[in-house]
């Protein structure tokens, strides 16, 4: 995003945001808010009272809450709304974030590779990625009527998942979580590798759903969030059943994620130094089945400590998929944090 605060449309504008495909100016005369709507304008004047905010999302739970503003532009999990005095928002901590434009925290360019380039042959690992096994898991996970953290679901979730490690040829083991009003727990896949100095890499995502309404007793089937990324992992796991591993992986399904991202913590916080030192990568997969945007696109989140490897990621789907990507570097409200 380029900000530029002299370059004018009209004597009564001035540029007061820039995105690929799109600059915002303010002055009059405004455009109303219902051709705003259309989302079909490549500029948008608004008046000189407007205020630009960005919002990063879970799911689409900022607009939800927020019927009434106006969104001058939708990324999924990110947007970029228009407000004016006489807007009250509505704020969910943990579902959305509000922050200032200039904050805007993602890289627009949508990275797509011609479908020339793209290679036909694909690696053995790939081959054995089932997805109708991904499926199935989703609907078993989205069958139990909540995976709420405290609930007796959670615990039959990690039942069917633990059972699905096993298969996969690794040595599972459940890690009590504490969080408010309980306890929950991660379940953690381990394969050992046969290299010396062997490094770690983590394959992860929360296992557990909420009905934040209703709380406990509330249905949640969390088919998106996060089924899909559990079983994201376990078919990760299912496919490497057979490839012979130079370091050593686990795989992790964390509990209390909806509560705060207990389990992850109580992960970390457990780690002794020297593990700590061997992990070399970190996968965290949150909702990775979610229609939230009209590209058919992969969002790749993280720390700047984690740019080489997003990198990695972005060139792998551009070579073997007709995915596009996404790149933010400012993590937000799930495990990866």
């Amino acid at each position: 995003m380029n900000n530029n605060t002299t370059t004018s449309k009209s004597n009564n504008q001035h540029l007061v945001a820039h995105f690929p495909g799109l600059k915002i100016y303010a002055g009059e005369p405004a455009v109303s808010a219902e051709t705003r709507k259309t989302g079909a304008l490549d500029s948008i004047v608004l008046s000189a009272s407007h205020e630009l905010r960005a919002v990063i999302q879970k799911g689409r739970s900022f607009q939800r809450s927020n019927p009434q503003v106006q969104v001058l532009m939708d990324r999924g999990r990110f947007l970029v709304i228009d407000v004016t005095p006489d807007v009250k928002l509505h704020e969910e901590p943990g579902c959305y974030a509000i922050v200032a434009q200039e904050d805007f925290p993602i890289g627009f360019e949508l990275r797509r590779t011609p479908i020339t380039t793209r290679r036909n042959e694909t690696t053995e690992g790939i081959k054995q990625l089932s997805g109708p096994f991904m499926q199935t898991v989703v609907k078993d996970l989205a069958n139990i009527f909540t995976r709420h953290s405290l609930s007796d679901g959670y615990k039959k979730a990690m039942d069917l998942c633990e059972e699905s490690l096993r298969e996969a040829g690794c040595h599972a083991r459940r890690m009590k979580v504490s969080i408010p009003n309980g306890t929950t727990g991660n379940l953690v896949g381990y394969r050992g590798g046969t290299g010396e100095n062997r490094r770690l890499f983590i394959v992860c995502a929360h296992l557990d759903s909420v009905n934040h309404q209703q709380g406990v007793g509330g249905r949640a089937p969390g088919a998106d969030d996060n089924a899909t990324g559990a079983a994201t992992v376990l078919g990760i796991a299912k496919a490497m059943t057979k490839m012979g591993l130079r370091h050593d992986v686990e795989f992790i399904l964390f509990g209390g994620e909806e509560q705060g991202l207990f389990g992850s913590k109580a992960y970390v916080s457990a780690l002794s130094p020297s593990d700590k030192e061997r992990i070399e990568g970190v996968i965290n997969i949150d909702m990775a089945g979610s229609k939230n945007s009209l590209d058919l696109s992969v969002l790749l989140e993280g720390a700047e400590v984690s740019r080489t490897m997003m990198e990695n990621l972005a060139r792998v789907a551009s070579t073997y998929t007709e995915l596009t990507t996404q790149m933010s570097f400012k993590p937000f409200a799930s495990d990866h944090v």
